[in-house]
C-alpha cells in the first residue's frame, strides 16, 4: 500500500493513520490511543516477547467494530479476490461509499476515498478485511487465514454474548460499545485488530 496524496498536501501512509487515529468512535471510548496489546492477543506475526511494545491502533479498532455494526452492504470481487468492490454505509448515517481494491505488483491499491478529500481513513483497514475474507473463499489461506479465522472467532463470540434477532443485520451501536468491555468479546476484538495490522503491514 502506497501513500496517497492530495493536491498540495504530503504524502499520508495509511498505516500511519491508522494506528495513530485519535478516537475509536464506535467504541464509546473503552479503548485508549496505544493501548499496549498483551502477547497472548497478538497475532502470530508480531513480536511475541513482553519486551517488546506492541501498541493498539484505534483505527483498525474502528474497523472492526464498523464491520461488526454491518455497515458492509456488498461484497464483489474477481476470483481469487486480487480485484474487487465493497459498498458500506456510515457509521453515523445513512452515506453511501463505495470502495475497490486491487492487489497487484505495485501492492495494494485502494480506491473511493473522495469523500476524504483522498486521504486515508479508517475504512482503508475495513476494505483490506473485506479483501481477507474474499481471499479467504478463494482458496488463498496463507494470505488470509489468520485474520478471517480471528474474525470468525470473533463473530461467534459477539452471537454468544449478544445474540442477534436478525443474522442478515450487524449488532447495534450498544452492543458493539458493550462488546468493548466484556471480557468473552474484548480480547478477541483486540486479536482481530492486531491480525489486520499485520495483514495490511505486508
Amino acid at each position: 500500500m502506497t501513500a496517497i496524496t492530495t493536491p498540495g498536501s504530503e504524502a499520508v501512509s495509511p498505516l500511519h493513520v491508522l494506528q495513530h487515529k485519535k478516537a475509536a468512535e464506535l467504541s464509546d471510548g473503552a479503548f485508549t490511543r496505544y493501548e499496549l496489546i498483551d502477547p497472548s492477543d497478538r497475532s502470530r506475526y508480531s513480536p511475541s516477547s513482553a519486551l517488546t511494545r506492541v501498541e493498539l491502533g484505534l483505527g483498525y479498532v474502528q474497523a472492526v467494530l464498523a464491520a461488526l455494526h454491518g455497515v458492509v452492504t456488498v461484497l464483489t470481487y474477481d476470483p481469487p479476490g486480487l480485484c474487487g468492490r465493497v459498498e458500506t454505509h456510515s457509521t453515523g448515517g445513512s452515506t453511501l461509499y463505495r470502495f475497490t481494491w486491487r492487489d497487484g505488483p505495485d501492492g495494494l491499491l485502494l480506491g473511493g476515498f473522495g469523500h476524504s478529500g483522498g486521504k486515508p481513513t479508517y475504512q482503508a483497514a475495513l476494505v483490506a478485511l473485506v479483501q481477507a475474507v474474499a481471499l479467504f473463499r478463494s482458496g488463498h489461506r496463507e494470505q488470509s487465514a489468520e485474520l478471517v479465522e480471528r474474525w470468525f472467532a470473533l463473530v461467534q463470540a459477539m452471537e454468544r454474548a449478544f445474540p442477534r434477532r436478525d443474522h442478515s443485520a450487524g449488532w447495534d451501536r450498544r452492543s458493539v460499545a458493550l462488546a468493548c468491555t466484556t471480557t468473552a468479546t474484548r480480547p478477541h476484538i483486540m486479536r482481530v485488530c492486531d491480525a489486520l495490522r499485520i495483514a495490511l503491514s505486508f
